[in-house]
């Protein structure tokens, strides 16, 4: 730990448990570079010649290369050498963590009840900011008479959301938020998703409020920028302490869905 910053210092040697086994050691860049969202190294791609930007990609992991590569209308360089590819991962790792505040491993980060969350992958996190709008949407859904406007808003959902939507309905809900307003809303399917994913993330943000800001760094680069984006502007701490485990049962409650759905898919 000599060369650790003095609050990561801290952090490991007051936590009593951590999300991974730290006496395993950890591989920091492989990780890092899998679990971020490809948003996040398009700014800094875009500052690369061809070439480099090319060699740099085709050492990201296949799905990731696969999108930005059509992201930037560029080609991949053939599959290199091991010894020539984890110089180009850690390239692309330091030019990342260099947007970055510190951070530490994942594995180092303190024990929490909403741990879970570090098991999802992206298009599972994807998933679960919307089952959490639908926390927001399910009671005022019961105030909607407009039938066409209804068939709208169950068209949008994906499938597992449309699931998880109608077990919801079965049961009454907190209201812990101001509603949608969705009287307001214009009937266009990508303004209700926008909506919808807006309040899902807003669930997100707040319920992590008490976290290490190291984790929650992690769950940001897990999404979008513009999603991260968001999120920062809405993580604010909630004025009655209670709500908090509300809002992390229903966490829960999204994340195990997403995990019952992998398993099903």
């Amino acid at each position: 730990m000599t060369f650790l910053p003095p609050q990561h210092k801290e952090i490991l040697q007051s936590a009593s448990s951590f999300l991974g086994n730290v006496t395993k050691g950890f591989d920091s860049i492989t990780h890092l570079l899998g679990w971020t969202h490809y948003s996040w190294f398009i700014p800094i791609l875009r500052t690369k010649s061809e070439k480099e930007a090319s060699l740099l990609i085709a050492s990201l992991p296949e799905n990731t290369a696969a999108v930005i590569a059509k992201h930037l209308q560029c080609t991949r360089a053939a599959p290199l050498p091991t010894a020539a590819n984890i110089v180009l991962q850690r390239t692309l790792s330091r030019l990342l963590l260099s947007t970055l505040d510190p951070i530490l491993p994942i594995e180092c980060i303190p024990s929490n009840p909403l741990h879970a969350i570090i098991h999802l992958s992206i298009d599972e996190l994807h998933l679960l900011i919307e089952l959490l709008g639908l926390y927001d949407l399910a009671p005022e859904m019961r105030y909607i008479i407009d039938k066409q406007r209804l068939q709208k808003i169950r068209s949008s959902l994906s499938q597992p959301g449309h699931r998880f939507f109608t077990k919801l309905q079965r049961r009454p809900l907190p209201k812990i938020f101001t509603p949608m307003n969705l009287r307001q809303w214009d009937g266009k399917k990508q303004s209700f998703i926008s909506l919808l994913r807006k309040r899902g993330i807003n669930r997100l943000s707040k319920t992590f409020v008490p976290f290490h800001a190291d984790l929650i760094r992690y769950i940001k680069l897990h999404m979008s920028v513009d999603e991260a984006i968001l999120f920062d502007k809405m993580h604010k701490k909630i004025e009655k302490p209670e709500t908090y485990e509300i809002l992390q049962q229903q966490i829960l409650e999204a994340i195990q869905f997403c995990h019952t759905n992998k398993e099903s898919s």
